[in-house]
Order: structure tokens, then sequence, then C-alpha cells
């Protein structure tokens, strides 16, 4: 197992290049959703989203679509509406 140095000094896409199925993530930078039809437009348009999994060794990095399909993620899950709503979005 990697100590928290080494994770912390690896780029997202090695981190991603773990093959992750799924991920949590929330918009980034303090941006919000108030529609499932605004956060995938959002998703598809490559804005960044943060990583919001405490379980995860990724917690708090950023991604985005490409990130996530060069990292053969399958399906994220978005917290949007203030954290209020939850949407998945199925990478293709």
């Amino acid at each position: 197992m990697r100590d928290t140095t080494q994770i912390l000094n690896e780029s997202i896409d090695d981190l991603l290049a773990e093959g992750l199925g799924s991920i949590q993530v929330v918009p980034a930078y303090g941006r919000d959703y108030k529609s499932k039809k605004a956060v995938e437009a959002a998703w598809a348009d490559n804005k960044d989203f943060q990583i919001q999994d405490m379980s995860s060794p990724h917690d708090g990095r950023y991604i985005n679509l490409s990130d996530a399909k060069t990292g053969g993620i399958k399906m994220v899950t978005v917290r949007y509406k203030k954290l209020r709503s939850v949407t998945i979005i199925h990478v293709k």
C-alpha cells in the first residue's frame, strides 16, 4: 500500500489509471447547478468537478469528462442543488 506522500505526488492521470469503476463528485470552484439537465450539460462541456468520497484516496482532487474517459471510469454520481439532489452519469 502506498503512503499519503506518494498519493499526493502522483498526477490525476496516474491515479485514474488504477481503473476506478465509479466515483462521487460535486461541482468544483463553488459552482452549483439547479437541475439534472444543467449538471449533464456541464459534464458534457468538460467542466471540472471535485471528487468527494472520503473513502477514496482521490478525495478532493478534480476530474472532468476527459479524465474520466482516460481513467476508465464508467459511472459518476453527482451531488448538486446545494448537495440535496443526486444524479448518475454514465461515462461513454
